[in-house]
């Protein structure tokens, strides 16, 4: 703990945590001296799929299908995030034509927080021609933004791209704003990403069609010039890539800037962009494959495992989804590789559906009689792809995404329907795909402290559902290569005394989860283990913020009505208190804005007796503790 300056506090010497396994297996134990992102070897632990967390893998199960909602007409695209800044995923989607004479909007749909309950809001209900959209923080103001695309209409009535500005962080009031007015036709998607490396979100998407007059059917980006969304510039990519419908931003090259991967009607090529200067003004076209028939959907992921990426492709002319490998690891040799077929597939979605470590393909098809949403599992290495069914005969499916939105630690998968004839269902699906395997472990890289050291505390931010269990073992000693035999499990955080040696220089921890109903997994956010003997700060000295988010305290805890939880922020930033059920399921949130650095103080409701979990994000930092209430 650090404390504001004049007041006095100990604090520890050191404090060691990990909150994030994304990095995956680093190949060797270690030593280390942070443990970062990366660990030495997991079973049958969900460290890729939702970074930031952990949980159990999952394996194959029946589909089980609901709507988010069967009432919105023509939908044709869908994105997620976290809209309301509640802590759980919402969905919004983009409709052209919802009434004559012609009127779109752009909506989105609230989630209760359990991935069943919905609350449709309206975020513009007059956008002709609604195709693509996304989330972003287009004004960098810490909430998210949504950016929507026009297919057609006239572009002086509603734009063609624009963005609507998140005015409260809550997603209840709007502000509509035009990137461009061009007259573009046939522009299908909306994407954000920062192409010229400056630290804010540009746009980009492509013109699929020429007609009566607008601009040319090609690759476009806007560059956010001010860097809070009020001054857009026009680049053109290609000259000469016509009927261009689909483009993902990635680093192809690996040179730390990002490319662009683009699909083509009228050429039937995948292509891809070097962004030469990193600049996004200088652009070189580069060819994935000269002739293709899966040329309308592209997504790009590492889906080999090789370290570079590589390209997924699909084509509803085609039947067909193919992978095409980056072999050299630059873009400039590549290697097809069929997954099959499905009718008239029309996009690609790449995520870690079972939370095995490898990277999935979600694939849907528009055909109007026969639509199928599936899933290419990644069974790694040379066993290549298997598919699996997750829904057949809905009517025009265009696009589908991965999201957990139940927050269980699983994903789940959102896909579109849009009707093949006038009174048919049109919405939005939600499927659940997997069942979490029984049990999981993770070992750490060993950490080396850089001298010899007393480890005093571990700590653990984690939600523990019902029907599952997750503990701790720990390790050290001086040799990093043979560091003894593990400790018993410890089943709650606290002293480490009597449990590590004194006078140890490497530490390893290795947690296990496990349960006994395959629709729960324990969840992990977090650890720590403090080293060093406690020293004191007195009282006039030291920095008057502290360096990291430091949640101090609930007060009281255990407690018989409300509580109070203490916390100091090091800067400005939104932050958000959560309380969470021990079944993963936010319960309130009793904080949601932004506050300047220092400490504060935010009273919690009353609760029913039970145990809570009560999670502080503020940044990009987050933390939780535990909140008894009897």
């Amino acid at each position: 703990m650090i404390s504001l300056a004049g007041s006095g506090a100990s604090v520890q010497a050191a404090t060691h945590g990990q909150s994030d396994w994304s990095g995956g297996p680093a190949g060797a134990l270690g030593p280390v001296s942070t443990w970062g992102d990366q660990f030495a070897n997991t079973t049958q632990t969900s460290w890729l799929s939702i970074p930031g967390q952990l949980a159990l893998s999952s394996t194959p199960m029946g589909a089980q299908t609901g709507f988010i909602t069967s009432t919105a007409p023509s939908c044709r695209s869908v994105a997620s995030g976290d809209l309301d800044g509640d802590g759980d995923v919402d969905v919004m989607t983009a409709l052209p034509l919802t009434s004559f004479p012609g009127t779109g909007k752009v909506r989105w749909y609230e989630n209760a927080g359990d991935g069943i309950t919905w609350t449709e809001h309206e975020i513009d209900d007059d956008f002709y021609g609604g195709w693509g959209i996304t989330a972003g923080d287009i004004d960098g103001d810490g909430d998210l933004d949504v950016v929507a695309s026009a297919f057609y209409g006239n572009p002086d009535r509603n734009g063609r791209w624009v963005w609507y500005e998140n005015l409260d962080g809550a997603a209840g009031s709007w502000a509509k704003h035009a990137i461009s007015t061009g007259n573009f036709y046939g522009t299908q998607m909306a994407a954000a990403a920062d192409l010229d490396g400056d630290g804010d979100l540009d746009v980009y998407g492509c013109s699929t069609l020429t007609y009566l007059g607008s601009e040319n059917d090609d690759v476009y980006w806007f560059e956010n010039t001010a860097g809070d969304g009020s001054a857009w510039v026009q680049h053109r990519v290609d000259t000469d890539y016509r009927d261009a419908i689909e483009v993902a931003a990635a680093d192809i090259d690996k040179d730390g800037d990002l490319d662009l991967v683009g699909t083509s009607y009228g050429i039937e090529s995948i292509v891809w962009w070097e962004n030469v200067d990193g600049d996004g003004i200088q652009w070189t076209r580069r060819t994935v494959t000269p002739f293709t028939p899966t040329n309308n959907a592209v997504a790009v992921a590492d889906l080999d495992d090789d370290g570079d990426l590589d390209v997924v492709a699909a084509g509803v002319n085609a039947v067909a989804v193919a992978w095409y490998e980056n072999i050299d690891g630059f873009g400039l040799s590549w290697a097809a590789h069929g997954l099959g077929q499905i009718p008239g597939a029309s996009d690609v979605a790449i995520a870690d559906l079972d939370g095995d470590g490898e990277l999935d393909i979600l694939a849907s098809s528009p055909d109007l009689d026969f639509s199928f949403t599936v899933w290419f599992r990644n069974q790694g290495g040379a066993a290549g792809f298997t598919l699996f069914l997750i829904e057949q005969g809905h009517d025009n499916s265009e696009a589908a995404i991965a999201a957990d939105l139940d927050g269980d630690g699983s994903l789940e998968v959102v896909y579109t329907e849009e009707g093949a004839f006038q009174g048919d269902i049109s919405g939005l699906h939600r499927a659940s795909i997997t069942a979490f395997r029984t049990s999981g472990e993770l070992v750490s890289s060993v950490l080396d402290a850089g001298d010899a050291t007393t480890w005093t505390t571990i700590d653990w931010d984690a939600a523990v559902p019902p029907s599952t269990s997750l503990v701790f073992q720990v390790r050290s000693g001086n040799d990093a290569g043979d560091l003894g035999p593990w400790s018993s499990d410890i089943e709650s955080p606290g002293s480490l005394a009597g449990i590590l040696a004194p006078d140890t220089r490497y530490a390893q921890y290795r947690v296990i989860a496990a349960s006994s109903d395959p629709a729960v997994s324990p969840i992990l956010y977090g650890m720590s283990v403090d080293e060093g003997s406690a020293a004191s700060t007195p009282d006039g000295e030291g920095s008057p913020f502290p360096t990291t988010v430091s949640f101090q305290n609930l007060w009281p805890n255990p407690t018989s009505g409300s509580s109070t939880a203490l916390f100091a922020l090091p800067s400005t930033a939104r932050t958000r208190l959560e309380i969470i059920d021990p079944a993963g399921r936010r319960l309130a949130t009793p904080l949601s804005e932004v506050l300047e650095a220092g400490s504060h103080q935010v009273a919690l409701p009353e609760l029913p007796a039970g145990v809570y979990l009560v999670r502080l994000r503020s940044g990009s930092e987050s933390t939780v503790r535990k909140l008894v209430v009897r």
